[in-house]
């Protein structure tokens, strides 16, 4: 049998570079660079097994080569690694592990500490008061830097050549030169870092620069010029040309920085101002310009003018225009056919006269109103007028026509609108006439339909009941003899018999003396003669009482009840009066009926025919 002793290494050591680096040493590497580091075991039995060990992650080595240590059995290892180091490995532990069978506890290990050399990188912090504004705000500019080893921070300008060796720039308060863009770097004995910028923006309100073509400008009428402005600001300004009148107001004549006047005339004249404008926050900053002064030379021109114009006969009539001229008009006449009337003369023709005036504008420089009064316009003066004005550089000629219309024809035209809205109006009214007569009717007919709707203060009685209703004829009425004769005796009854219900006198009686009327809804009814003799002056029961004539009335001239029309209720009493007046009547109202048979029905007595008896 053969005996093999397990023997752990002797020694673990580390080396770069070819020298041995203590236990827990430094190495000094370089960032971005790859390195070689060695891990040597010695005098072990059997070989070893080596690994490596960086932050946490394990490495295997590249190259492991076992050799015999010269006059003995046990081996000699050694295990390599290369590896990129980066400023992230800066203090980190590099372990180089050793697996053997010898140990009962776990790994063997060599370790080294790790010095990586890096350029600096750097970064920028800004700390200010919000907006940046001239004069106003704070600014601090801090500059931080990361490098081994220990790099040296500088600030620079774009643009300048001098640089800062400081970490940190401040501008309380901050002013609009210190507007730029500014660059920090950091050096070490490893390199220069990459450089970081920032930009300072100052913001400022506007400051008009410059104005051309100056404070003054001349221009012929009909030409062109240019007003220019220029202005310093931050943000960049909008711009905007006004044209300053004392009269009309302020007009804006241009929203850029040139204000492009052509063909210009004499209402281009006046003063005008560039207004730069921004807003810092949200407050609108604006800065003006000098007055520019615009001043127009040239011929004259109509600047106002009616070229048709109108006039009654017989009346008087103004034709004006209004003109400017620099210098001022030589010449200024009103023309027609072979007249020439210049401004401050007059003149008479067949009844009618001619004035021509010229007065200054009471509103603008260099302007003027001529008037041309006709006095009792004729129809001959129905024709062309030319105005002529005339200066140093030229002359304008403008013409009016006026149109004579007979005072007539203007009368006839009100006479005729004033009988259409007359004649309007009477419609209006008729219309409206009748739209309310329509709307009567309307409301009688749904007043009728109600009252044959009703349901009858009687509810037994059953409308199938009606066919039993049948007329009830005296032959022993002693009217019938009268009637014959010619007399007029007392009206025919119209008489209805019903076997449902007999109400005696007293009764009739209480129930009129609520309502007028016998019942609240229609009834039907009959005549009970008592004691009637053959002749017709021995009726018995005598005049009947006030509630016997009402119910009379209502026998004579049937009603509905007060759920009817008023209008009906009103005909049947009048009706009932001037019956009752008739001396006929009068004569025999010893004969009236002292008790009546009425019969409820929800069937309305309107329907009945009546039966003469």
């Amino acid at each position: 049998a053969r005996l093999t002793v397990r023997v752990p290494p002797e020694s673990i050591s580390i080396q770069y570079s070819g020298s041995r680096v203590v236990d827990g040493g430094m190495v000094t590497l370089l960032e971005e660079k790859k390195e070689t580091l060695v891990c040597e075991t010695r005098l072990s039995n059997p070989a070893p097994y080596l690994y490596w060990k960086l932050g946490g992650i394990v490495y295997q080595s590249d190259t492991q080569e076992n050799f015999t240590e010269p006059g003995t059995i046990k081996y000699r290892s050694l295990a390599t690694i290369s590896l990129t180091f980066t400023k992230e490995h800066q203090g980190k532990t590099l372990e180089c592990l050793v697996s053997h069978p010898a140990y009962l506890d776990g790994d063997g290990s060599a370790y080294v500490q790790l010095d990586v050399l890096y350029r600096p990188r750097v970064e920028i912090s800004r700390d200010s008061s919000g907006e940046l504004e001239d004069g106003k705000g704070r600014l601090r500019l801090t500059c931080s830097a990361q490098g081994n080893p220990e790099p040296t921070i500088s600030w620079i300008r774009y643009g300048e050549e001098e640089a800062q060796a400081v970490d940190t720039l401040e501008f309380d308060p901050v002013r609009r030169e210190n507007s730029g863009i500014y660059i920090c770097s950091a050096n070490n004995t490893i390199g220069k870092s990459d450089e970081e910028s920032t930009e300072v923006n100052v913001l400022y309100p506007p400051r008009v620069v410059r104005v051309s073509p100056g404070s003054s400008v001349t221009v012929l009428a009909r030409n062109r010029t240019k007003l220019v402005c220029e202005a310093d600001a931050n943000p960049s300004p909008k711009y905007q040309w006004l044209h300053l009148h004392k009269k009309q107001g302020v007009k804006k004549r241009s929203l850029t920085s040139e204000l492009l006047l052509e063909d210009i005339g004499y209402g281009d004249e006046g003063e005008y101002v560039c207004e730069a404008i921004n807003v810092i926050g949200k407050d609108e900053r604006v800065a003006r310009s000098q007055v520019v002064q615009v001043n127009v030379e040239g011929v004259p021109l109509v600047t106002r003018i009616i070229k048709n114009a109108v006039a009654m006969s017989g009346r008087d009539v103004r034709l004006e225009a209004e003109f400017c001229s620099d210098p001022r008009p030589l010449k200024n006449t009103w023309e027609w056919e072979e007249v020439i009337l210049p401004a401050g003369t007059q003149i008479e023709r067949s009844g009618t006269t001619y004035t021509a005036e010229l007065s200054n504008h009471p509103d603008v420089k260099d302007c003027y109103i001529s008037r041309l009064i006709i006095r009792r316009v004729s129809q001959t003066d129905g024709r062309n007028y030319i105005l002529n004005v005339q200066n140093d550089h030229g002359f304008s000629l403008e013409t009016i026509q006026l149109d004579v219309k007979d005072p007539l024809s203007m009368a006839s035209l009100v006479g005729v609108v004033v009988s259409f809205l007359v004649s309007l109006v009477l419609l209006s009214i008729l219309l409206i006439i009748i739209y309310r007569k329509q709307k009567l009717c309307f409301k009688n007919a749904d007043l009728d339909n109600q009252d044959e709707n009703k349901v009858s203060a009687y509810p037994d009685y059953k409308e199938d009941k009606v066919e039993q209703i049948q007329p009830v004829k005296d032959t022993q009425s002693p009217l019938t003899s009268s009637a014959k004769d010619g007399d007029l005796g007392i009206p025919v009854y119209q008489v209805y018999s019903h076997p449902v219900r007999h109400l005696s006198q007293s009764s009739l009686v209480s129930q009129t003396s609520g309502s007028g009327y016998p019942g609240a809804g229609h009834t039907s009814f009959s005549t009970v003669q008592t004691g009637l003799s053959s002749g017709h002056t021995s009726l018995t029961g005598g005049l009947p009482s006030l509630q016997h004539s009402e119910v009379y009335g209502q026998l004579h001239l049937p009603t509905t009840s007060n759920r009817g029309s008023m209008k009906r209720r009103e005909r049947s009493q009048s009706g009932l009066e001037s019956y009752l007046s008739i001396p006929a009547v009068q004569d025999h109202q010893e004969n009236l009926p002292n008790s009546i048979q009425l019969s409820n029905s929800s069937f309305p007595v309107s329907r009945w025919k009546p039966t003469k008896v």
